[in-house]
């Protein structure tokens, strides 16, 4: 194989010169914005200057991400050797952390990859104590605990920032669920006391069968579409799941993800399980890799830096609602190029306060493809941000005002913050100020009190469709029912 040099791209360059000279540096970088390639980088500028020193890069836990990582590093012309089994002959030396009683001696300069998970860890923090490292990298896509924690320097290079050209097009669809899991919700999470139950998963995975068939079906012409044979293949979940693109489905523990494996399974879809319990070495992840299956169900290895290009679908059935952990998911299908049409479906619960809390988790996470938002979102500060509506004005009837007549007009918020999603992401979040001033504005505030209650964590409130609604648009029940009017 032909080894290339590596070059970095005209954005990228002041990332690494500013993660040089920082001893502790966070690259909060968006998907396809290069964090492999600029730790590669300044891990070889760094080596240039202290050619002594050794480094320790430490990727995630599964075998998916390290492999990664090697891959890259051996595909490139470098002026380093490198190692996974603590060579003392090289500077570099590739790891996953679980393996942290074989990490031995000093290390002058540690990289952690998916800092927003690894870095916080007690084992990691072992592994820091014990090396004492005079640099830190770490990598992430999502820096609010970072921000939170404060002490960092923070460089970011979010998705607005980056040509539309390595992003794919990215719709977003929600799909409701069989699951009751509204007095189940702590900290924008499913709580671990919730049962999931196995004719309730059966049913949302046939609701969001339904949603897929209709993909499928645009696929034809009117005579495929209507030919009597074809509709037993249009029933057929492997036949679709074949048919539109490989699939991710991520469920929220391990008793979830099993029950789904077993009902599609069951229906003769190509599926893989891939979860702590039966793929501790992420073999069944390096075969869905491979394109060996249609779907893989896992729990968190979907949102860990998994990098596939093919990736056509997320079906995210975890219900969480954080708005990291979305994006995390989201950014799974937002790799590729402008010719690609991906997409990330949200199952939301069935209960309708919790869809409008879904709708506006959702919209959030998809605000951290806005550099002023990924550096100011600390994972809870909800109150000084917005939500996606449109500006709308009403005019009224023509008033008399000495002799001349005119056209009085008021401004209100139009609903978009319980919209289905169905748009380009990146040009989206490209070509529209977040401005409320702005008439051409989607934003509008909402405060952490709003969403807090949306999820049912403040006071008990009723929330029927139309206060929903028009809490999204920021006017009073009363005024909405008018406009309905």
């Amino acid at each position: 194989m032909n080894k290339r040099s590596l070059i970095l791209r005209d954005y990228q360059i002041p990332a690494a010169e500013y993660a040089l000279k920082s001893p502790k540096c966070v690259l909060a970088i968006a998907p396809s914005g290069g964090k492999t390639e600029i730790s590669i980088f300044v891990v070889e500028e760094y080596l240039k200057q202290n050619p002594n020193h050794k480094v320790l890069i430490l990727t995630h836990s599964t075998n998916v991400l390290l492999n990664n990582y090697t891959d890259r590093l051996n595909s490139l012309n470098l002026g380093f050797g490198f190692s996974t089994s603590y060579d003392p002959n090289v500077n570099v030396h590739v790891c996953l952390p679980h393996v942290e009683y074989k990490i031995d001696g000093k290390y002058d300069f540690i990289i952690v990859d998916e800092a927003h998970e690894n870095y916080f860890a007690p084992r990691m923090q072992r592994i820091i104590k014990k090396s004492k490292p005079t640099k830190q990298l770490l990598l992430t896509g999502t820096p609010s605990k970072f921000i939170k924690e404060g002490g960092y320097d923070i460089y970011a290079i979010a998705a607005n920032e980056i040509s539309s050209k390595w992003f794919s097009k990215l719709k977003i669809e929600l799909i409701a669920s069989e699951y009751d899991w509204v007095k189940y919700n702590s900290d924008n999470e499913v709580d671990k006391s919730f049962q999931f139950k196995y004719s309730d998963t059966e049913k949302t995975l046939d609701m969001i069968m339904e949603r897929l068939l209709v993909r499928v079906k645009t696929g034809f012409n009117a005579k495929e579409f209507n030919y009597p044979s074809l509709i037993t293949k249009f029933k057929s979940w492997a036949f679709t799941y074949n048919k539109i693109g490989k699939t991710m489905i991520v469920a929220k523990n391990i008793e979830q993800s099993e029950m789904i494996f077993k009902i599609l399974t069951d229906k003769g879809v190509n599926c893989v399980l891939s979860t702590s319990d039966n793929d501790p070495e992420s073999d069944n992840m390096v075969a869905f890799n491979n394109n060996e299956y249609d779907v893989a169900i896992v729990v968190n290895r979907g949102r860990l830096g998994y990098n596939d290009l093919d990736l056509c679908n997320v079906i995210d059935m975890s219900g969480s609602h954080n708005p990291d952990i979305i994006y995390q998911l989201m950014c799974r299908v937002l790799r590729g190029s402008p010719d690609d049409q991906k997409f990330y479906i949200k199952v939301t619960p069935k209960d309708l306060k919790f869809m409008g809390a879904t709708h506006i988790s959702t919209q959030l996470a998809v605000q951290l493809t806005d550099r002023n938002f990924l550096l100011q979102y600390s994972g809870g500060n909800l109150n000084r941000y917005s939500i996606p509506v449109l500006k709308k004005t009403d005019k009224t009837n023509p008033t008399p005002e000495k002799g001349v007549v005119k056209n009085e007009t008021r401004s209100y918020n139009k609903n978009l913050g319980l919209l289905e999603f169905d748009y380009d992401v990146v040009d989206t979040f490209k070509n529209v100020l977040h401005d409320l001033n702005n008439p051409i504005s989607i934003y509008k505030m909402t405060t952490i009190a709003d969403v807090r209650e949306i999820l049912g964590l403040a006071n008990k409130t009723t929330w029927t469709r139309d206060k929903i609604i028009a809490s999204a648009m920021g006017i009073s029940l009363e005024e909405y029912v008018n406009i309905q009017a």
